[in-house]
């Protein structure tokens, strides 16, 4: 297959961001499996290659059943969104004038700070929050909840 002029400067012009990304994640996935063989003893982390943490994983069946449930809610998650997502973008896609504009209103929410959404659902969900006092006021309950969304025994 051959490319005409405008395709390989393209790719060109696209080569060196594309490397770039590349290495930063083939670094960052590096440095995630070298901090899992790695022990850490409180604050100080001892650098010297092991698998005890990967025996910890499989001998407490604590973390099968943590890594069961997050799996659990991903696809949760995933099925919502995707519920969600995909006829919002069907509607932009074929049926918006201004699709510029209704993209820019629904990428807003994700420059907000991971962080600051984080203290937002804290103050929402509190114990203090806004969810347990409304529920109050309305009197649907009589004493504030104190561990929603955990089971029991956990």
């Amino acid at each position: 297959m051959r490319l005409d002029k405008e395709a390989r400067s393209g790719l060109i012009l696209a080569s060196p961001a594309t490397v770039y990304v590349l290495a930063l994640i083939a670094a960052l996935i590096a440095l995630t499996v070298a901090y899992s063989l790695w022990t850490q003893d409180f604050v100080e982390v001892n650098c010297e290659l092991t698998f005890a943490n990967y025996k910890e994983i499989f001998a407490d069946p604590l973390y099968g059943v943590l890594i069961l449930r997050s799996v659990k809610i991903a696809n949760l998650v995933t099925f919502f969104i995707l519920l969600l997502a995909y006829p919002l973008a069907y509607y932009i896609a074929f049926n918006v004038k201004r699709k510029a504009l209704w993209l820019f209103l629904v990428t807003i929410p994700f420059w907000t700070s991971y962080l600051l959404r984080v203290f937002s659902w804290k103050v929402i969900l509190a114990q203090n929050g806004v969810v347990n006092t409304a529920l109050l006021g309305l009197g649907v309950i009589d004493a504030r909840l104190t561990r929603c969304f955990i089971p029991k025994g956990r």
